[in-house]
């Protein structure tokens, strides 16, 4: 069972993921930052688009290490079934872990760090010469297509936790049933049905 606590150890754990992905994302923009060459303008163009590759693995890397905290951190718990209000509750959970917007955001402040970076050599520049309006849309479609595809893969996850629910509560029924059947038996009797006493007394037993 899911618990209250359970949610709010998650939640820790994946905060802490997203906290060092957004550290990376820094990292990346630096580092880009940095390989702008004043006197080839042809590097401009090479570091936006850089800059979209790397960011795009980043959230890669990060969405796999959501997956890979979110099934190990419930196995610890020893959360081995799921019911699907759990599974919505840790949906959003992760949701949160997934801002789409933050990766377009990177993205400006990306560009207006070139331009400061730049002026502060003398050199003034339009960036709209780079094509950044193409670049933009690359990084915010990128952005959302792969937070769809990490958020569809937890999920999965997901679900099969909650089929795994499903399955052992069939078979808790399927062994109700057998008992039953069993404590139950056909007789040549008045009413044709009978108790198996000896069988009860049995179950009695075995429980103390």
């Amino acid at each position: 069972m899911l618990s209250e606590k359970s949610v709010e150890v998650i939640q820790q754990r994946l905060k802490l993921l997203y906290d060092d992905h957004v550290s990376e994302l820094l990292g990346i923009l630096n580092r880009n930052i940095d390989s702008i060459k004043p006197d080839q303008r042809a590097s401009i163009s090479d570091s936006i688009k850089n800059f979209n590759n790397d960011t795009r693995v980043s959230l890669l890397k990060h969405g796999d290490a959501i997956t890979s905290e979110l099934t190990s951190t419930l196995e610890k718990l020893e959360i081995i079934t799921l019911a699907e209000p759990e599974k919505n509750i840790l949906v959003e959970v992760v949701v949160s872990c997934l801002n789409q917007d933050l990766y377009l955001k990177r993205f400006n402040i990306f560009l207006q760090s070139i331009t400061r970076h730049m002026q502060r050599r003398g050199i003034a520049i339009d960036l709209k010469d780079y094509r950044v309006d193409m670049a933009q849309s690359i990084c915010e479609a990128s952005a959302r297509n792969l937070c769809r595809t990490i958020l569809q893969k937890v999920t999965i996850e997901l679900d099969i936790l909650i089929e795994k629910g499903a399955r052992v509560e069939c078979s808790e029924k399927k062994q109700s049933n057998i008992e039953a059947n069993e404590a139950l038996e056909l007789k040549p009797n008045f009413f044709g049905i009978g108790v198996n006493f000896n069988y009860l007394l049995k179950k009695i037993f075995k429980k103390t």
